[in-house]
């Protein structure tokens, strides 16, 4: 399973756990986030990582991401509190090789 799926999954666990009708809300941040990157992925800055990190709105989390020439790859859905070591290390790779322009 991806890391970005395993990271959603955990976090609307934990706001079902705490108020059901705010794992909607958060699933709907997310996905709107989602769509706000695909329509303009350049439109964040790159993280020291090479990924880059779109904000969701209402929510303490950030979309970490890259894209290529016809993709774009999610590779986590963070709290912002966390290191990104926490998820970057887990890929094998850094992302700064991505297209730059």
């Amino acid at each position: 399973m991806p890391r970005a799926l395993v990271d959603f999954e955990t976090a609307m666990r934990w706001y079902q756990r705490q108020q059901p009708d705010v794992s909607d809300r958060f699933r709907r941040a997310v996905n709107d986030c989602i769509k706000r990157i695909a329509a303009a992925p350049r439109l964040w800055p790159r993280t020291e990582e090479g990924t880059r990190r779109a904000a969701v709105q209402r929510f303490p989390y950030g979309v970490f991401y890259v894209e290529s020439s016809d993709k774009i790859h999610i590779a986590a859905i963070m709290h912002h509190r966390r290191h990104p070591d926490a998820w970057a290390g887990g890929f094998g790779q850094r992302f700064d090789e991505a297209d730059d322009d």
